[in-house]
């Protein structure tokens, strides 16, 4: 009977957690990753600060001074600058999430090309997986 040497398990952040091995591909991209969650942030902050000018309107409205321009234009500019830094921040984050999948699919089909066609047509469950991916390319 064979015995197998039990290893020790270290606590490290990559071994609790199987996405830690993708920070090294994001943090290529990170001005553009953290660009885009600051301008989805931003659009959120703007977003904010709509209920203060609402109030600032129906406050007019409570004290019968009808100059409601200010206000109503207020919250207008407020919707489309927030529009813009929510639309561009979820460009760049969605940029960034296909520039990482791009570079993994690299990696899979360059380590599949290691393995060189005798593996791919070997009665495995992983060659299967191999020349589907493979019929991909």
């Amino acid at each position: 009977m064979e015995s197998r040497a039990t290893t020790s398990r270290t606590d490290s952040p990559s071994d609790s957690n199987p996405l830690w091995r993708l920070v090294p591909l994001v943090h290529r991209h990170k001005w553009r990753f953290w660009g885009g969650m600051s301008l989805i942030n931003g659009g959120r902050l703007l977003e904010a600060f709509m209920p203060l000018f609402l109030k600032i309107g129906i406050d007019r409205i409570a004290a019968e001074d009808y100059r409601l321009a200010l206000p109503a234009l207020a919250i207008l500019g407020l919707m489309v600058l927030r529009y813009i830094a929510f639309n561009r921040g979820r460009r760049y984050v969605r940029e960034v999430g296909i520039a990482v999948a791009y570079e993994l699919r690299q990696r899979l089909y360059w380590h599949l090309e290691l393995q060189g066609p005798r593996a791919s047509f070997m009665p495995t469950p992983s060659s299967a997986c191999c020349r589907k991916a493979m019929t991909r390319c």
